[in-house]
């Protein structure tokens, strides 16, 4: 279930909020569910046959706020995104 509105900021706050973790200066927590399940589908941006360990770290901190890394709820949100592109 999608819990945030998914719209251009949402979209630009959930990359700048990645942006910033990848730079070692923001945490885990700082996002939602569903940013971390959006990021999770994308494998965080990275192309290939690499899985990044900051999408690692993502489903690690899915499961441990009780919520699993959901398919079908990362397609949902990226079909609503896909028009901000």
């Amino acid at each position: 279930m999608i819990t945030d509105n998914i719209d251009y900021d949402w979209l630009v706050a959930t990359n700048e909020l990645a942006t910033n973790y990848e730079n070692g200066i923001g945490d885990i927590d700082q996002f939602t569910n569903d940013q971390l399940q959006y990021l999770v589908y994308w494998n965080w941006g990275y192309s290939g046959a690499d899985y990044c360990q900051m999408t690692a770290n993502a489903e690690a901190e899915l499961n441990a706020r009780g919520v699993h890394a959901n398919s079908h709820i990362a397609e949902a949100i990226e079909d609503i995104v896909q028009q901000y592109y």
